[in-house]
């Protein structure tokens, strides 16, 4: 490698003395995983926090970009459980030049301890959490350093992300799917109490998403009715939440003032879904409920969370469940 060499393909253990001892080489094949990309020529700005909330898919135009601003353009962390050099090389090229990316690919519980892994986030300006399978992500990081350090960078002002997976993880109560599968619309509305849906809790704690359960390939895969199934039956067990459903390539970019603006590639939304004002919950039995006031906010609409509401852009509708009949993707 030459001083000619352009830095976007300057691949490697970052140089930093404080840390670059720490680091392993990268496809590190082991615990975890390590892959980078620097630009030495940037001088990052201040961050400005905020929330990237995507919906799986194709990342909108606009997400990435938004992403390395809000982290000040400079050292920005993608973690994951699963995940290999490609994804290090697309998320890269999205965002353009930023001090360096770096890549974390988690393989065990044991990792989300690791020195080198925590050194790495605590000097993140940004942090961007991958699709995959959220229960690893439970298994992996719920109550340890890795699980502490995305809150405290958060608090700190650094912007958090993620997709798909990443998404489920981090509202206040999130879809574990703890049992090895996907739990479809009409599993959950045939018995809210089953065994696939698994609903966990005190996981990670970003304040702008409490009383939030989050939902991504909404609109595609059907899940209005299993995120309905999730609000009320955390309503019934004395936990209120309100669902925030994405569809794929769509996604919500939230300032550090709560504000968000939906975006997508491809016409999508995001639907809001609050407990309903009244349900049966019971095991073995279908599900039935009574005034789900839904809100679905187009591209280029508005919402604000804390709590969750929409602003512009959104219509309304009040829809009523009955003998585990799943409602259409948007009645």
């Amino acid at each position: 490698m030459t001083s000619a060499t352009p830095g976007w393909i300057r691949t490697g253990v970052i140089a930093i003395a404080a840390v670059a001892a720490l680091l392993p080489r990268e496809g590190h094949a082991g615990p975890y995983e390590y892959f980078s990309t620097e630009h030495a020529e940037v001088r990052p700005a201040a961050h400005q926090g905020g929330l990237l909330l995507l919906g799986g898919g194709e990342w909108p135009d606009e997400a990435m970009p938004w992403f390395a601003e809000h982290a000040g353009r400079g050292h920005v962390v993608m973690i994951g459980a699963s995940g290999d050099a490609e994804d290090h090389a697309e998320l890269a090229a999205a965002l353009g030049e930023v001090a360096s990316l770096e890549t974390l690919v988690l393989h065990d519980r044991e990792s989300s301890s690791d020195p080198r892994v925590l050194a790495i986030l605590a000097r993140a300006d940004g942090i961007f959490i991958h699709g995959g399978d959220q229960a690893n992500y439970v298994r992996f990081w719920k109550g340890t350093p890795v699980a502490d350090l995305i809150e405290r960078r958060f608090r700190e002002g650094c912007p958090v992300g993620g997709t798909s997976a990443g998404l489920a993880i981090l509202g206040e109560w999130a879809y574990g799917s703890m049992d090895g599968g996907s739990l479809t619309s009409a599993e959950g509305l045939h018995d809210p109490l089953g065994p696939g849906v698994t609903l966990v809790g005190d996981f990670l704690h970003l304040a702008p998403l409490k009383g939030v359960i989050t939902d991504s390939h909404f609109a595609p895969r059907g899940r209005l009715g299993r995120l309905m199934v999730f609000v009320a039956r955390l309503a019934s067990e004395g936990h209120p939440v309100t669902g925030l459903g994405i569809d794929e390539e769509a996604g919500v970019l939230v300032g550090s003032d709560g504000l968000g603006r939906v975006v997508s590639r491809n016409g999508g939304g995001v639907t809001i879904v609050p407990p309903p004002a009244s349900a049966v919950v019971e095991r073995g039995r279908a599900f039935a409920a009574r005034g789900f006031l839904l809100t679905r906010i187009t591209a280029g609409g508005t919402l604000s969370l804390s709590p969750l509401r929409a602003l512009s852009q959104a219509t309304t509708t009040v829809v009523d469940v009955k003998g585990g009949a799943a409602p259409p993707v948007w009645p």
